[in-house]
């Protein structure tokens, strides 16, 4: 019974379960995951949250077809259990192997296959049968496991504080009741209850970090002092405190100093001066999301490398995982993958032939269309992004395209996206593109003897 409140106490403490609300259980077989049924349906019939505050439950297996015999026992024995307790049962099959992305291990498809599955089971808010609410099994060991693991890769506040008791996955939410309940307890809490439970052998070896944490440094921790997962587990909980008050001043932050450009994102190294170093570094962190996509890989060191990048002088570069890199220009930080490569633009060119000569040519005043003398150029002409060697003449004679670039300060980010019209298989260059700056090369401006006009267009980056 004290298994039982110190579960429905932490239950209430973060809101994790509402009266009348269906409550999808993800069911391995395991000692985790059969308490965490047993616990709830426990809670639920003695309405141990308080006043009328029964929940419906369900359950969900997920066969992931990696350790086929023992994985088909594990199935069988949980529909077993939920039939005894009459609960809905339903099993999943997923073919983890045959499914796993390029640079994804086992332990990490397993995961995300399993997630989806159990998302896709539990439906969306507001369905009919279903509220999107998902337990899973995470315990207090997990915690400090998790909470170790992140530390030694190198890790923020978010990573120090671990697993959390309640977070979202697309509309689905996840609530993981036992966070606050070792597994000692556990196992101590099914034995005297008479409930067997299925052991995963890959749990027990140390080929993976976690169990190394798990079967080695942990038990070495709990030599120092009995409650050290406790204390780990205690600690996480008062930094996702933290860590949501940091997220809350670093969403402001961020609003107030970063914007896109291109696609891009661009941090404002003046402003990033001005904010607190925690809030910098977490703005630092969100910044490399948004181009990464992810944080898995990303580390401090990535973070303190980009912070030391900003006070760098204007041109220098990192790359991250994920093929981030991240560019100093003058008083910004610039993140952009390295693959990204902006597209082409609609272009086109015609002829024109002037019925009369002797009057100079009314020149287009559209910035995006060009017009040059089409028997200057004497070759034809090809519309291409920027080459080594290129140029341009201009009033002041001949300037490469890159000192142009420099002279201009065009972002470096933006320099491999500029549109070139040049005379074909030459690097001399008759129009330079690049956003708000361009410049047309004199010795093919048209005058008051052009005859035929050769006129250059950039569709779709028309200004109306």
């Amino acid at each position: 019974m004290q298994t039982e409140l110190k579960v429905a106490e932490f239950i209430r403490r973060y809101s994790l379960i509402r009266k009348g609300d269906t409550v999808t259980v993800g069911v391995s077989g395991g000692a985790d995951s059969l308490s965490l049924l047993f616990l709830l349906r426990e809670i639920s019939a003695k309405q141990l949250l308080g006043g009328d505050s029964g929940f419906s439950l369900r359950a969900v297996h997920v066969h992931h077809g990696i350790r086929e015999e023992s994985a088909d026992k594990d199935a069988d024995y949980s529909k077993e259990i939920c039939e005894k307790l009459e609960i809905p049962f339903e099993l999943i099959r997923v073919d983890v192997p045959g499914q796993m992305k390029k640079g994804e291990s086992l332990e990490e498809a397993a995961r995300r296959l399993r997630y989806a599955a159990l998302i896709k089971s539990a439906g969306q808010p507001g369905d009919e049968n279903n509220t999107g609410l998902i337990a899973v099994g995470h315990h207090m060991d997990d915690q400090a496991e998790t909470v170790l693991h992140n530390l030694f890769r190198g890790t923020g506040i978010k990573g120090l504080a671990g697993i959390r008791p309640r977070s979202k996955m697309g509309d689905a939410v996840i609530i993981r009741p036992l966070l606050e309940i070792g597994r000692s307890e556990i196992e101590d809490y099914l034995t005297e209850k008479g409930i067997k439970w299925c052991v995963d052998e890959t749990n027990l070896t140390t080929d993976y970090t976690r169990n190394r944490i798990r079967h080695e440094i942990l038990p070495q921790a709990r030599l120092i002092n009995s409650a050290a997962a406790l204390n780990v587990a205690r600690a996480a909980a008062r930094l996702g405190e933290v860590e949501d008050f940091v997220a809350q001043q670093t969403r402001e932050a961020y609003e107030a100093c970063v914007s896109l450009s291109e696609g891009r994102t661009v941090l404002d190294c003046h402003k990033l001066g001005d904010l607190h170093p925690v809030i910098a570094q977490e703005v630092i962190r969100l910044c490399i999301e948004a181009s990464a996509g992810a944080l898995k890989d990303i580390t401090a060191v990535h973070v303190e490398e980009v912070a030391e990048l900003a006070r760098l002088s204007s041109g220098k570069r990192i790359s991250l995982p994920y093929n981030v890199t991240v560019l100093k220009e003058y008083d910004t930080l610039v993140f952009f993958r390295e693959s990204e490569e902006a597209p082409f633009p609609e272009t086109s060119l015609r002829i024109v032939e002037r019925e009369t000569t002797g009057e100079e040519c009314d020149f287009p005043k559209d910035s995006c269309i060009k017009w040059f003398d089409y028997d200057k150029i004497r070759c034809s002409v090809q519309w291409r992004r920027r080459q080594e060697g290129d140029y341009i003449i201009t009033g002041a004679g001949r300037q490469s395209i890159k000192d142009f670039f420099i002279k201009q300060k065009i972002p470096v980010s933006q320099r491999s996206s500029a549109v070139i019209l040049s005379k074909e298989g030459s690097g001399e260059v008759l129009w330079v593109y690049a956003g708000d700056v361009s410049r047309v090369n004199v010795k093919y401006l048209t005058d008051r003897d052009t005859k035929k006009i050769l006129e250059a267009r950039i569709e779709n980056e028309r200004k109306h």
